[in-house]
């Protein structure tokens, strides 16, 4: 069975930093997911996201099978079971991990997920936001709107294979990912 890693966490947690660090050292696809929010600066189409407009997505929506559907205010996120089955790691938010989990059962996908939390101090996200060139008003806006949700997700018992506080640095997080590594997916090759 393939073994695809989540990755959960707020915005300027980590998860790029961890799914790319996993993705250059072992050699683990990346989900290039849809989404209609605006490209950041170091961005690339094709590369973090496929960026459309919101009058594309019906027609990828009719061209594809969509898996992970979410949306963050006017802004929305999907990925296709295609890329999903060709992918080893999708930088995820809960309700897409909740919509996911529902697609991968009842399309009875060859699929086991095993969700990664990543949880960080509100002034380092902010701090990390602002070093990346997100603006202030609109990371306060999202954080607010991610609050709820993602205390939530990371309180429920059973949600999460895995949780890290990423407040040491860049040499810790990397380290976590070679503990994710050996844990979820050599053993995976293993068994």
């Amino acid at each position: 069975m393939k073994k695809l890693l989540c990755i959960v966490g707020m915005t300027a947690s980590g998860k790029d930093t961890l799914a790319g660090y996993l993705s250059e050292k072992y050699g683990l696809r990346q989900v290039v997911s849809y989404t209609t929010r605006p490209k950041r600066t170091y961005e690339q189409d094709g590369k973090e996201h496929y960026f459309i407009t919101p009058e594309q997505v019906e027609e990828v929506k009719r061209q594809s099978n969509i898996v992970a559907y979410t949306r963050i205010g006017p802004v929305e996120y999907f990925a296709t079971e295609e890329e999903l089955m060709n992918s080893d790691i999708y930088i995820i938010d809960p309700m897409g991990v909740s919509y996911l989990k529902n697609y991968i059962y009842s399309n009875d996908l060859p699929l086991e997920l095993s969700v990664i939390g990543l949880k960080v101090p509100f002034l380092d996200m902010y701090r990390r936001a602002k070093e990346r060139g997100d603006d202030p008003e609109v990371f306060f806006k999202r954080s607010d709107s991610e609050m709820d949700e993602f205390i939530s997700f990371f309180n429920k018992v059973g949600t999460l294979n895995h949780l890290f506080i990423n407040d040491k640095g860049i040499d810790a997080l990397q380290r976590f990912g070679d503990y994710i590594y050996e844990k979820e997916v050599a053993k995976c090759s293993n068994d």
